[in-house]
């Protein structure tokens, strides 16, 4: 079954602390682990290369935009740069290229992601240091299609589904609740996204 963090209407401090308690817990029941992150968005080189040293770093190259993009990306420019310094709205370069960091969960993966913020240049969530997340379980040594993904996370904490076993599901509570935290937070996940792929 698929779930949902459902952190709606909650204080930026419950937000925060479902966010760490969920993936913390993730990444201990996975065999692998996913970061995708856009490397011009950090400001901090620091933090960049503290994430990729966490695994093995693929580089990918991000495709040209396509007309309808290059279209709809100038048509919001020209709407919104009159007034960009009053909304604070901040215009970026297509990234050049995506990285992709693939390893094992460790104790030194969830420092990374409890402890560290979304990049300043983040534009959707703000709870996590990468835009996204996977946590795997699967049987080889690297990750697979025929992997399980338990956790994604999108756009810097944006969004967080979880694919559960029934017995993980009340493992995960009882893991939200011995931090403190409300374990109905952890609504089931619409059928739009129970019925298509969180990967």
């Amino acid at each position: 079954m698929r779930y949902l963090i459902d952190d709606w209407n909650a204080e930026p401090e419950e937000s925060l602390a479902l966010y760490r308690a969920t993936v913390s817990w993730a990444a201990r029941q996975s065999d692998y682990f996913v970061l995708s992150l856009q490397p011009d968005i950090y400001d901090s080189q620091f933090l960049l290369t503290k994430i990729c040293a966490l695994g093995e770093v693929e580089r990918v190259p991000v495709p040209e935009p396509t007309p309808e993009e290059n279209l709809f990306a100038k048509t919001i420019k020209e709407l919104f740069h009159p007034i960009a310094n009053v909304l604070e709205v901040r215009f970026h370069q297509r990234p050049t290229e995506l990285l992709k960091v693939y390893g094992k969960p460790s104790e030194d993966l969830i420092t990374e992601l409890t402890t560290r913020q979304a990049p300043e240049r983040a534009i959707a969530g703000d709870l996590c240091p990468v835009e996204d997340v996977e946590m795997l379980i699967g049987d080889g040594e690297t990750p697979s299609v025929a992997d399980r993904c338990i956790y994604i996370l999108n756009d810097y904490g944006r969004t967080q589904v979880l694919d559960m076993t029934s017995e993980e599901m009340e493992s995960l509570q009882e893991h939200l609740l011995s931090a403190g935290l409300n374990p109905s937070r952890l609504v089931l996940a619409p059928k739009y996204i129970s019925n298509n792929s969180i990967s």
